[in-house]
């Protein structure tokens, strides 16, 4: 198979995550004029045969028929039960004149007809064949950041369950710091965004019936920036400029409590996350006489215990990051061991950084002292015009096979949002995707070309499996040009000093664009997409900035050097050359501005927007500045 060209072999089926077992046999299903059988009393059965027909008819514009049980179709689609397969294990027989999804439980059901869904053709058919199937982790999430730019609408945050539920990640975690807007304050979130809890119920609810786990990740000591700094919880701060709670303060954790009630209201999950990572300013103020006196792992164990209490009150399972068996190692003999530790890493193991290597050395030190234990990996989406997919999926699969060899539980790949989140979510359905794939497969991660054409085929519809390949070499762009392309746009570099080192870089990352526009605009076959048309702006978009800003380093140094020579001859043709060259910038950025703009209301609240929309001015005001000194004195 030629990678570049995005094309699938014929042993090789559009299918994310990729079944344990395919035994492929002659002839094809018409599911298109096929029938969908289901017993009357079975409402999910009765969903998921709804969700068949919908899908059929949407790549190939054919709707099967749907009856209950005693209809007779020539050509049935049915359902059977086998209680020997474990809760998520699936096997899928599609015939000539049949097809059967058999499972044990109704969330294995669920799967197998979800991987019917991604095998039917445009043509309405499905190959014959045989599946059996099953996860390798038990727990396949993905967490999202929703607390530091973007809170999307409900109606995208659905569109991230149905996701989620159709690639079989089985839980969703919102990444919370002030964004839930608690009745014991109501002026938490006011402004940001923040989500209601009829809201989450709402979401919670439409989540469980796709078999989705929807989860809080409530940070419940540091990354408080926004509530430390509201009167009310002046007292509770470890000290002036930190963002953290003080651990050492007993009434932290009765507020904490308080925190904890409405969110076990709201979310019907069995896991509450406490995040407890990066706290560093811990000790700064308030809490040093107790971490003088007793150490800091027994001061956070102290802190660690008391939440899990609180969150076993309420019949919660209390999971947080497990960094601090890093920093503190002795903090492990002095945790409760019904905590589950959350083991994150944005490396892949040997990467030279001994404090992200010493995660891999942890992790079975975690699992030897008690603990259960998931693996966190990254798509790596924060500060970038588009995620470091080179980055993520590398990590990604080593984490996670790290994780299932060692006996974690699951695997909990997270989206970032640092300085704004400028960096759409809908540029992540592809990091998803390898979380879903490799999360399910975690024993054998695929190489990336393969997933990508699989990820084509399911994602946008059969024969567009080079639409998949265009993502992974638009995901190249951020390791290719390791200067950073959201550096280049927004740091102090521009226009003031030349860009050097950043020359080789940037023409690397040209060739991914340029790998990518030969695949994403090849006989434009993207417009004729059957699924998922709405994503196709977003990456248009996507990759028209990082096109932009990896050829501003070239762009950036011309106007330099045109400026050293003006001073130098004083020739108008120099300035004419340089104030138009200035004039397309400040428009290329304007035009992108209102572009982000419109495609920010499309999904996301509004909350949040004007903060990058300003870094955008920003840039304006720079090319401003220089044409300012163009029309100045020469010397």
């Amino acid at each position: 198979m030629n990678m570049n060209e995005g094309s699938l072999s014929s042993n090789d089926w559009p299918l994310v995550p990729y079944p344990k077992h395919i035994i492929r046999t002659q002839g094809a299903f018409d599911l298109g004029n096929g029938g969908i059988v289901y017993e009357a009393y079975d409402a999910g059965a009765a969903f998921m045969a709804e969700h068949i027909s919908s899908r059929c008819e949407e790549v190939s514009g054919c709707r099967p028929h749907i009856g209950i049980a005693g209809t007779h179709f020539p050509t049935p689609v049915t359902y059977e039960w086998d209680n020997s397969l474990a809760e998520e294990a699936y096997q899928l027989s599609i015939r000539p004149d049949r097809i059967a999804i058999i499972a044990s439980a109704k969330r294995g059901r669920w799967y197998g007809a979800m991987t019917l869904c991604q095998l039917i053709n445009a043509d309405g058919t499905v190959p014959c064949m045989e599946i059996e199937d099953k996860p390798d982790f038990r727990i396949r999430a993905i967490s999202d950041d929703i607390s530091r730019g973007q809170v999307s609408t409900l109606e995208h945050f659905k569109r991230i369950i149905r996701f989620c539920s159709e690639y079989k990640i089985n839980t969703y975690f919102l990444y919370i710091e002030d964004l839930f807007r608690f009745q014991k304050n109501p002026r938490i979130g006011i402004g940001r965004g923040g989500l209601t809890a009829d809201e989450i119920r709402e979401l919670a609810e439409y989540a469980r019936d796709r078999f989705v786990d929807l989860s809080p990740l409530f940070e419940s000591l540091g990354h408080q920036d926004q509530m430390v700094k509201m009167p009310e919880y002046g007292e509770f701060r470890e000290g002036e400029g930190s963002f953290s709670f003080a651990p050492a303060d007993p009434r932290t954790l009765r507020l904490m409590e308080d925190f904890y009630r409405e969110l076990a209201g709201a979310f019907s999950s069995p896991i509450l996350f406490a995040g407890l990572d990066e706290t560093t300013d811990i000790g700064s103020g308030r809490s040093k006489p107790i971490l003088d006196k007793f150490g800091h792992a027994k001061v956070y164990a102290d802190y660690y215990n008391g939440l899990n209490r609180i969150a076993k009150s309420l019949g919660k399972q209390l999971w947080i990051y497990a960094t601090l068996a890093i920093d503190y190692p002795d903090s492990l003999d002095l945790i409760d061991k019904d905590i589950v530790m959350v083991n994150y890493t944005f490396s892949g193991p040997g990467s030279g950084d001994a404090w992200w290597d010493n995660l891999y050395t942890y992790m079975p030190i975690v699992i030897e002292k008690g603990f259960t234990e998931v693996v966190s990996p990254s798509i790596i989406n924060w500060k970038r015009m588009f995620p470091d997919y080179t980055w993520g999926y590398g990590t990604t699969a080593a984490l996670n096979k790290e994780g299932i060899e060692h006996g974690c539980i699951g695997s909990m790949n997270a989206s970032w949002a640092d300085d704004g989140g400028e960096n759409f979510r809908e540029y992540n359905w592809y990091g998803y995707g390898f979380q879903a794939e490799m999360s399910w497969n975690a024993r054998k991660p695929v190489e990336q070309g393969l997933f990508a054409a699989r990820f084509g085929a399911a994602y946008f519809g059969p024969g567009r499996e080079h639409l998949g390949t265009a993502l992974w070499h638009l995901g190249k762009v951020e390791t290719d040009y390791s200067f950073g392309t959201f550096e280049t746009l927004y740091g102090g570099k521009i226009f003031i000093e030349p860009f050097v080192r950043e020359l080789g870089t940037a023409q690397k990352a040209k060739e991914s664009l340029d790998a990518f526009r030969q695949l994403w605009f090849q006989n434009e076959s993207r417009l004729s997409v059957s699924r998922n048309a709405e994503n196709l702006q977003y990456i248009d978009f996507a990759y028209r900035r990082a096109r932009f800003v990896t050829e501003l380093p070239f762009r950036s140094n011309r106007l330099l050097t045109l400026f050293d020579e003006w001073k130098r001859k004083g020739e108008e043709k120099l300035r004419t050359e340089a104030m138009n060259e200035l004039e397309q910038l400040a428009r290329q950025m304007k035009q992108f501005r209102y572009e982000f703009e419109a495609l920010w209301r499309r999904s996301c609240r509004i909350e949040g927007m004007d903060y990058n929309l300003t870094r955008m001015d920003g840039f304006v005001h720079k090319v401003e500045k220089m044409k300012e000194q163009w029309h100045g004195d020469r010397t």
